[in-house]
């Protein structure tokens, strides 16, 4: 950030103005300079006052007028998120600084804030909007009265400086969240077994969750490098929050906290449980994205790490189906496949389980040995196709990847092992979901086929 900073300080110090050719010489008498790549007059705030430059100072604020019904910005903006699913309150002005804002959304209950949007005045208003509910994300820009060119440029030039000024303080923001993030995740204490998210999810491997005095569990979220960016927090009854003003985007849970680019296989999860079961069921390298709008940029950054791009990831995606918003994270895995080539893997339950399908729904009805052969079968048909036996990797996956599985005693015993604990686990919630029962009898009787 050091560098790039020290590189754009001159333009911060800029302020472009709209100068008509006919005012070109008075600007230059008054010592405004001409840039010729943006084709506009700036005046530098270190060497000069804005007092001498007033009549050409270009109003951002200004656009089409009523009478020519187009509106204003804000509501543009307003009509725009309402079309988008956003709920926001009649008399709640929007807010266009640049800053994030959080909204509710359809279907939101009142407690919670499913949607973001950012917008600036500033140049041509333009902004987003992303709804993690349906997992979409809208690109905005008002488009009103046209400016003569002398003030478009300048308007276009400042913007550009503004935006600078603004992703300088994010990312001085996001610096500082993550430091405190990181102090506070290492100053708790290590998560306890018995916490009741994890016995809901039957979870019998804690990873490197933390948990604080009065029962929240904390997740790091970190960027390939294991840097600290942000956390999570899981209440005792399973309400989740990330850091407010932190950076998520690309940054993912590492569950078993493996060495990204020195692994040959990564597994990408979603959220933690999810990601979290097919570790210890699998006992792979697992990183799980947060939520469904995070995978293709965790794909990405996991992608430009790894040294076999293409097929060293393997996208194990929530099969969750809403009747409005659809297959949110199947769709999400599909998006990121598209782009890298990466076959997505969804769970493999029942077809009279009811609810939503996951892998941790898997883990929980179908048992560990179910989870491991679904997704041993999908990596060894990779070994196989892509003649990758060469690439380096640890001694354990090597033997995962090419041993007999079902054959190896101490792998069998293991498994054996957390299936019974989950099964304890199931006795002791007995009535919690009965189709649970009857659902995983199917399951072990099924053989789950490699692709």
């Amino acid at each position: 950030m050091t560098d790039i900073t020290q590189q754009n300080e001159p333009l911060f110090h800029r302020v472009y103005i709209a100068v008509p050719y006919a005012d070109r010489k008075a600007a230059s008498a008054k010592h405004a300079i001409y840039d010729s790549a943006q084709q506009a007059f700036y005046v530098d705030t270190r060497q000069n006052t804005l007092d001498n430059f007033q009549k050409w100072v270009v109003d951002p604020s200004f656009h089409a007028s009523e009478g020519m019904g187009l509106g204003t910005p804000e509501r543009d903006l307003r009509a725009f998120l309402d079309a988008n699913g956003a709920a926001l309150p009649a008399d709640k002005d929007v807010v266009m600084d640049g800053t994030k804002q959080r909204v509710q959304v359809e279907d939101d209950k009142p407690n919670q804030q499913s949607g973001v949007y950012v917008a600036y005045l500033d140049g041509t208003p333009a902004g987003w909007f992303s709804n993690f509910r349906s997992g979409k994300y809208h690109k905005w820009a008002f488009k009103g009265e046209k400016r003569p060119a002398h003030e478009g440029h300048a308007l276009r030039a400042n913007a550009q400086i503004a935006s600078l000024k603004r992703d300088k303080a994010r990312t001085e923001k996001y610096l500082a969240v993550a430091e405190s993030a990181s102090s506070f995740y290492h100053a708790q204490k290590p998560a306890s077994k018995n916490h009741p998210y994890l016995n809901k999810k039957k979870l019998s491997s804690t990873f490197n969750a933390k948990q604080t005095d009065d029962g929240y569990l904390i997740l790091p979220i970190v960027d390939t490098d294991n840097k600290i960016w942000s956390i999570q927090s899981i209440s005792p009854k399973g309400r989740k929050m990330i850091l407010a003003d932190s950076k998520k985007w690309g940054h993912f849970f590492n569950i078993n906290g493996v060495e990204i680019g020195k692994t040959p296989f990564i597994i990408e999860g979603e959220g933690w449980s999810t990601a979290a079961s097919i570790a210890e069921d699998t006992q792979m390298p697992v990183i799980g994205a947060v939520d469904s709008s995070n995978i293709p940029s965790v794909t990405d950054a996991l992608l430009a790490k790894q040294p076999t791009k293409g097929v060293s990831i393997l996208l194990a995606y929530d099969d969750d189906v809403d009747v409005k918003t659809g297959n949110v994270g199947k769709n999400a895995a599909d998006k990121a496949a598209t782009k890298t080539g990466i076959q997505p893997i969804g769970p493999s339950l029942p077809e009279n389980f009811k609810g939503n399908r996951d892998f941790n729904d898997m883990h929980v009805v179908c048992g560990a040995k179910a989870v491991f052969s679904h997704f041993i079968g999908h990596i060894q048909t990779y070994v196989k196709k892509h003649s990758i036996a060469a690439t380096p990797m640890d001694r354990r996956t090597a033997a995962m990847l090419h041993d007999d599985l079902s054959a190896t005693p101490p792998r069998q015993e293991k498994l054996q092992q957390r299936d019974n604990f989950a099964q304890q686990q199931r006795t002791a919630a007995n009535s919690a979901q009965p189709v649970h029962g009857k659902a995983r009898t199917k399951c072990l009787q099924t053989q789950i086929q490699s692709p």
